[in-house]
């Protein structure tokens, strides 16, 4: 079942709720005077609820939840070739070394505004707050040194993780679909929950922790825009595809709101532990 969305005017009060009845849930958001309204009918959420699978209602928060390192970066293409051995032989290393981190993942850009993507799943959002990240990350080696400032457009964001699925694993392909604000993530949660794709793997939302999302010398400090994004993990590149453009058409996005990359290399922390 499709559900249902439209776009109505509306220029008088600026307002942000979501509510449920008996009859049908709806999520009403409001972005640049246009009020956006979701409408999922009850007996699809409810079938949901009876299936094990939980109506995301809120996001995660708190220093307990799980986190994401998330860079986003174009790279000089000159010192291309070094940054991505800085990577595959140093970087991702040290950080999935770091007590607390779980995994990283390298990501290249299929249709996507920056070329690159990091992921690192810590536990908890504490993890960046240990000391042996916080040496990490203040005691950078040269080589990292060299390639940040090589590196520009760049975006570093610690993000709370939101599982929106019941689903796990690894795809061979993700999307990002950008959103404005916290309602809009939860509108995106709520609408995928009634999709069903092939070969889509999991889907999370990354919601950055303003503190902890400390900007490296290639993005500037002033202007920067802390946005939640909603991450589709998919078997193909074009799985990934349809479902992420499918979401931003319900939630009336543009189309560049959505980024696509393929996977490169993924690191579990618990493999460097078994090496030992």
């Amino acid at each position: 079942m499709t559900a249902p969305s439209f776009t109505i005017k509306f220029t008088n009060v600026l307002f942000l709720m979501a509510f449920a009845s008996d009859k049908v849930f709806l999520w009403l958001s409001c972005e640049k005077n246009r009020l956006r309204v979701l409408c999922l009918p009850f007996t699809l959420r409810d079938t949901h609820r009876y299936q094990g699978n939980t109506v995301v209602d809120k996001l995660a928060s708190g220093v307990q939840a799980p986190a994401e390192l998330f860079i986003w970066t174009d790279i000089d293409p000159n010192y291309e070739d070094d940054f991505n051995q800085w990577y595959e032989q140093e970087h991702m290393l040290e950080r999935a070394s770091i007590p607390g981190f779980v995994w990283a993942r390298r990501y290249r850009a299929l249709q996507s505004p920056r070329k690159y993507l990091a992921l690192y799943r810590t536990e908890q959002l504490a993890v960046f707050d240990s000391p042996a990240y916080q040496e990490a990350f203040t005691h950078q080696t040269q080589w990292s040194v060299q390639n940040f400032e090589r590196m520009h457009n760049t975006v570093r964001r610690v993000m709370v993780v939101t599982p929106t699925s019941q689903t796990v694993g690894t795809g061979s392909a993700v999307a990002l679909v950008a959103l404005s604000d916290e309602a809009q993530a939860l509108a995106a949660a709520q609408w995928m929950q009634g999709q069903s794709f092939t070969g889509v793997v999991s889907t999370r939302i990354l919601n950055p922790d303003p503190q902890r999302s400390t900007p490296l010398p290639s993005e500037s400090a002033e202007g920067r825009v802390l946005q939640p994004f909603f991450l589709i993990e998919a078997t193909t590149p074009e799985a990934v595809t349809q479902a992420a453009q499918q979401l931003a058409q319900a939630l009336d996005l543009a189309a560049e709101s959505v980024a696509t990359f393929e996977l490169l290399w993924g690191l579990r922390s618990a493999d460097l532990s078994d090496s030992l």
